[in-house]
């Protein structure tokens, strides 16, 4: 029972977009299938209503174990759904790319908060990526990309600084690099940006400011910056917006 708690919670974190070190201690690389939001209440409510309900009936009871039984059924075919969903949004994507002659070298794409309907994807082109936002609702696939620099010559020659690895690795090359008061500023785009991308501008929800502290010509660490996030009712009405 431990192995099992442990090892499905190991494999949800798989599907996120901020995945998990599966192969560890052979490799440290996440694996992340980018299906799943890092918090869906549609993934958690069939477990958690189960739970409570299960409460209410003996150990022995017929009912609480199709209760229980229940519950892990909804829950793993949202995963199903969640599979795919992304399947659709990724033809998607691949086509209003195409059609705005954006040639990709390659590409990825993840739920927005808290659902599997709406989604973003990002298209990498030279130095350059291309982000997206698609509806499963939408009539046809997205005509319209926020551009964004990676500016990949700023962060080049720190490359091998343990602090640059760690950001680089931990962004698997999804990132836009500027320079601010002296500092790199490293924004990692795959969690998308604190307005869900349906605002005119925002800042990215993974920021880090790398710090040069007691070394004056390395980076010594870095620091996340918060974001100013959006409010979660423009992801309802845009999803609404495709129907």
């Amino acid at each position: 029972m431990v192995f099992l708690v442990l090892f499905t919670h190991i494999a949800l974190d798989a599907f996120t977009v901020y995945g998990t070190q599966v192969f560890q201690p052979f490799s440290d690389y996440p694996l992340a299938l980018n299906s799943l939001f890092i918090i869906d209440p549609l993934y958690t409510a069939p477990l958690a209503i189960s739970v409570v309900a299960l409460l209410f009936f003996p150990p022995e009871s017929r009912t609480r174990r199709a209760i229980g039984r229940l519950g892990l059924l909804a829950s793993t075919l949202y995963v199903v759904w969640s599979l795919g969903a992304k399947t659709a949004a990724d033809r998607a994507f691949e086509e209003g790319w195409a059609e705005a002659g954006i040639q990709m070298e390659r590409a990825m794409s993840n739920p927005l908060p808290l659902n599997t309907v709406l989604w973003m994807g990002i298209a990498e082109s030279r130095d350059t990526l291309h982000v997206g936002v698609y509806s499963l609702l939408d009539p046809g696939p997205p005509t319209s990309f926020v551009k964004i620099p990676k500016r990949t010559s700023l962060v080049a020659p720190y490359a091998d600084e343990r602090a640059v690895r760690r950001l680089l690795r931990f962004s698997k090359g999804w990132y836009g690099v500027t320079m601010r008061n002296g500092s790199l500023v490293l924004d990692d785009w795959r969690f998308g940006r604190g307005d869900a991308w349906l605002g005119d501008s925002g800042d990215p929800i993974f920021r880090f400011v790398l710090e040069r502290g007691t070394c004056p010509d390395s980076w010594c660490g870095f620091r996340q910056e918060s974001p100013a996030l959006g409010s979660l009712g423009a992801v309802w009405d845009r999803i609404g917006e495709g129907s």
